[in-house]
This record gives structure tokens, C-alpha cells and sequence, in this order.
């Protein structure tokens, strides 16, 4: 098992709990940084499709709340991994 910040807590877990609890409470903006941060795990994991889905929802997020550094980071994603 590797070291992770945030307390000892790995990214995967990391981003899903704070999609669970932004979704809870309708907090856009934990649930973007929730979904990208899963994203960019999934990835490092290889599991590029449900990456896709992922980062793909955190756009759309972005989108809607006008965040363009959100959206680059998401573009800049897309044009590393294609």
C-alpha cells in the first residue's frame, strides 16, 4: 500500500467520498472537484472509459458554473491522453 496525503486516504477514495457527499447536499463545486479528481485516478488506473464518464461530467460542471481553469484542466487532460 502506497503513502497518500489527506490523512493516509488513496485518490479513489478520496474522490468518491466527496462526490457522495456533495451530491448530498448539491455542492457543484465538491462534486466537480470530486469528479476530476476520480477522473485522473481512474486514469493513472488504466480504466480510461470510466475515466471518460468521469471527466466527461466534470466538464459539463465546469460548463455550467463558467470555470474556465476547471475546463482547461479537463482539455489539457483530454490532449495528454489522445
Amino acid at each position: 500500500m502506497g503513502s497518500y496525503p489527506a490523512g493516509g486516504v488513496s485518490p479513489d477514495v478520496l474522490g468518491c467520498g466527496t462526490v457522495i457527499l456533495a451530491e448530498g447536499i448539491n455542492y457543484k463545486r465538491g462534486k466537480v472537484g470530486g469528479y476530476r479528481t476520480y477522473a485522473f485516478t481512474l486514469i493513472r488506473l488504466s480504466r480510461h472509459q470510466e475515466a471518460l464518464e468521469y471527466s466527461e461530467k466534470s466538464l459539463t460542471l465546469f460548463e455550467s458554473l463558467n470555470d474556465l481553469g476547471g475546463q482547461t484542466s479537463i482539455y489539457e487532460y483530454y490532449r495528454i491522453h489522445n
